[in-house]
């Protein structure tokens, strides 16, 4: 049987800047794709981007569809991008409802909100949470688990989608090649995809370790041991954020900034760029294109 191939719906209007996607169980994950330029004539050292994404995502096609009031602006943003040629991944995670409900103590009573910074009880809030999909929570493991194969499968996938309109992979040579071979890696995610992220880089073997130029994050540092995680992970790691101050200040300190509200420098491994005036959408939208811009890649 022949091996399952991704599909596209607008590769006829441009053959350089297209989407893919499937929902074939073969590529572990539903998956969406962007291809721009022309990778399969350097499939000897592709860049490829890996995204997670937030919660409040219901299908894998709004991965590139926004909801209205909850622009990522994705597609816009990697189409009009600095970077002439690349593959850019997206695994469907999940869907996490936006209704939420109260949290409760061991007396079955609301837990008051405290202020991130102050630890003062703020007036009249409680404590609630997003009523998930059990989906969602076990595909943050298991992708991790699955990291190489992942890529594998989908890099796969779209090299025989390319050879099926008379692109056959080849070196920059020009001499035939069987497959892609990963030069950069970006890893990038929004909101509650920071998880599935962070098991994701864990999940890596050498070789990917290795192309791994850098972890982009918007506004998802939402667990208590993300600082120090990323702190000891020793990867170019940026944390652009909104709601996450509490843990963005955590990092700041573990990097020798406690009075700092940011700290971004050229040649700097750890970054963290305070987006408070904005929002949690626009932090993403607006900083994804800025990482685009000024990425360094060899």
């Amino acid at each position: 049987m022949a091996t399952p191939m991704l599909k596209s719906s607008d590769f006829a209007t441009d053959p350089k800047s297209f989407t893919l996607d499937t929902d074939d169980g073969y590529f572990i994950r539903e998956t969406v794709a962007y291809v721009k330029g022309a990778p399969a004539a350097h499939a000897d050292a592709v860049t490829v981007i890996v995204w997670f994404h937030g919660f409040f995502v219901e299908n894998r096609q709004n991965i590139f569809t926004d909801t209205k009031g909850q622009e990522v602006k994705l597609l816009p943003n990697l189409k009009d991008c600095p970077i002439d040629e690349l593959i850019f991944i997206a695994p469907f995670l999940g869907y996490v409802q936006p209704a939420v409900e109260f949290i409760l103590d061991k007396n079955k009573q609301k837990i008051p909100k405290r202020d991130e910074t102050t630890n003062q009880i703020i007036p009249g809030q409680f404590e609630t949470r997003h009523v998930g999909t059990i989906a969602y929570r076990d595909v943050e493991g298991a992708i991790g688990k699955a990291a190489d194969d992942y890529l594998s499968k989908v890099l796969e996938g779209i090299g025989n989608f390319l050879a099926s309109k008379g692109q056959a992979l080849t070196g920059s040579d020009g001499k035939p090649r069987d497959s892609f071979t990963i030069k950069n890696l970006i890893l990038a995610c929004h909101s509650g995809g920071g998880v599935a992220m962070r098991a994701f880089v864990t999940g890596l073997g050498n070789s990917n370790t290795a192309a791994l130029k850098g972890c982009w994050c918007f506004d998802c540092l939402y667990n208590g041991d993300d600082p120090d995680f990323w702190f000891k992970r020793n990867l170019k790691f940026y944390h652009h954020y909104y709601g996450t101050g509490k843990r963005a200040k955590a990092l700041l300190k573990l990097m020798g900034h406690p009075k700092d509200k940011e700290f971004s420098a050229e040649g700097s491994t750890l970054n963290v760029i305070n987006n408070a005036s904005k929002n949690h959408y626009r932090t993403a939208s607006e900083g994804f294109p800025e990482r685009l811009k000024n990425v360094k890649l060899p």
